[in-house]
């Protein structure tokens, strides 16, 4: 449903190698508003938003 609205695949590979810790962190605390994605800078402190980036990270593809 969400990819329909424009959402991203995190397990996407491109994706994954495309984005920045830093491009994720911002969207992430600035929000997308063309995406409908909200900001959530006044939600959460820096280091929570910063564990949702790792977090994102680990739904990428396994490198070994």
């Amino acid at each position: 449903m969400w990819a329909k609205k424009g959402a991203r695949n995190f397990n996407d590979p491109a994706w994954q190698k495309e984005k920045t810790d830093e491009d994720i962190f911002k969207a992430t605390a600035e929000g997308i508003p063309d995406k409908k994605m909200p900001a959530y800078k006044d939600k959460m402190k820096p280091e929570e938003i910063s564990a949702v980036v790792k977090h994102i990270r680990t739904l990428g593809p396994k490198q070994g």
